[in-house]
């Protein structure tokens, strides 16, 4: 998820919490992340990719969910959380890029150049102004469209006869489509960032 909401200086995180509840399952998404790129890039056991997303999307909710109910937000976490969704995005990529044709480029430069103004934004945050950062609910639901449209990426290219009877019951759906959503997720986000941001510093 991407951190969308600026906290003023002077917030305390817990720098020396390393083995907490929250960071341990981000880091099991983060290894569930590079067990998916080796998956589709191997072809070994295709068929359990879909199953790895979902996963990976449980972990992106319930790190969050864990630090605020077992009050265990770290500075490694703010680290750790965001890295683990952008490692999924670029697997996400890849992967359409690996396997797929007839991709729109155009679309894939679009998402990596939204979500790299981010990462600048956040840095510049953060060294420059020293500024801590906190996930915010659009950065949540962006990490969220990020990962459905991966999953059902995943299923129409690994679940063919799955997705062959419930194609008929959705909108038409193809993998520039699902690029498109995500591309708009990720400037929306990137915009309230930014929006955040600017106020700030006002």
């Amino acid at each position: 998820m991407i951190p969308v909401q600026i906290i003023k200086r002077g917030v305390t995180l817990r720098p020396n919490r390393i083995l907490t509840i929250p960071n341990i399952v981000t880091g099991f998404g983060i290894l569930l992340v590079v067990v998916y790129i080796l998956m589709y890039t191997t072809h070994t056991a295709e068929v359990l990719i879909p199953i790895i997303v979902i996963v990976i999307g449980l972990s992106d909710v319930l790190d969050g969910f864990l630090a605020r109910a077992l009050n265990q937000e770290s500075e490694l976490g703010t680290y750790i959380d965001p890295l683990r969704d952008r490692l999924m995005m670029l697997a996400i990529i890849t992967n359409i890029l690996w396997l797929a044709s007839d991709i729109n480029i155009a679309l894939v430069v679009s998402i990596l150049c939204a979500e790299g103004t981010v990462i600048v934004i956040n840095a510049f945050a953060k060294y420059k102004f020293k500024l801590s950062v906190k996930v915010h609910l659009v950065g949540k639901i962006r990490a969220l469209i990020h990962l459905a449209s991966a999953w059902v990426f995943s299923v129409m290219l690994y679940w063919p006869n799955v997705w062959k009877n419930v194609e008929p019951t959705w909108p038409p759906v193809n993998i520039n489509l699902l690029l498109s959503v995500m591309l708009t997720a990720s400037i929306l986000t990137t915009g309230v960032y930014l929006k955040r941001l600017i106020s700030s510093l006002q």
